[in-house]
């Protein structure tokens, strides 16, 4: 009897999250690169025969906000309504999932699980962002590939690396386009980490700086031999 009501339970409540009908539970939002937010909307149904009210709705990053629009929580049979997310761009490039639980009453343990998906361009695209070399092994230097994404030309500044047990080299292969990112460790005998700032004329601020990693340590089990 236990197992038969355990499982009247959890249909009942797979039956409650439906109550709640979603267009899509996904929305995918493509920035432009100069944008500093978007909005996105979840439209939905009370797919029920009975009142739904929206507890609260949670957020799952401080870059996206959330919201019922028009603040109403109380919906009736057959009534429609709208989740809407604002999401900040922030320093945010490429493509990020972030999600926003619909929690209803009485369905605490069964919220609804909405995504949005933010397609940020990416108008430095490095080959690499983390360079590795193993601790006591080879200096030999690593290339990081730098292509500009954009219809302007974007130049490389500068590249300075906050540690003297790095070299660096910056070799221009096509003004505006295309640089290469040459790294040497110094010393191979200790743990090393160091960040290279590269510095650009990129018209918009969040593109402007970009950073690489440059680090000598022990190979951890599993991750075989550094990238050479």
């Amino acid at each position: 009897m236990r197992a038969i009501s355990l499982v009247l339970a959890l249909l009942a409540g797979l039956l409650q999250a439906g109550d709640l009908k979603f267009e899509k539970e996904l929305v995918e939002l493509n920035l432009k690169p100069e944008a500093t937010t978007a909005d996105g909307d979840f439209e939905f149904t009370n797919a029920s025969d009975h009142p739904v009210t929206i507890s609260r709705v949670e957020k799952t990053c401080s870059c996206l906000n959330a919201q019922v629009k028009g603040g109403k929580l109380i919906y009736q049979p057959g009534e429609k309504g709208v989740v809407r997310a604002a999401f900040e761009v922030g320093n945010i490039v490429g493509t990020v999932d972030k999600t926003i639980a619909i929690v209803l009453e009485k369905q605490e343990n069964n919220p609804i699980v909405l995504t949005v998906r933010a397609h940020v361009p990416v108008l430095v695209e490095l080959g690499q962002k983390t360079l590795k070399w193993t601790l006591n092994g080879n200096p030999d230097p690593q290339k990081v590939t730098i292509h500009m994404k954009y219809p302007k030309p974007i130049r490389i500044l500068k590249a300075e690396c906050n540690s003297e047990m790095f070299k660096t080299e910056l070799k221009t292969i096509k003004e505006g386009a295309d640089y290469e990112l040459w790294i040497t460790p110094a010393d191979m005998k200790r743990t090393t980490i160091g960040l290279v700032r590269l510095e650009t004329d990129c018209e918009i601020e969040r593109h402007k700086i970009q950073q690489v990693f440059a680090v000598v340590r022990a190979d951890r089990p599993g991750e075989g031999a550094a990238v050479r």
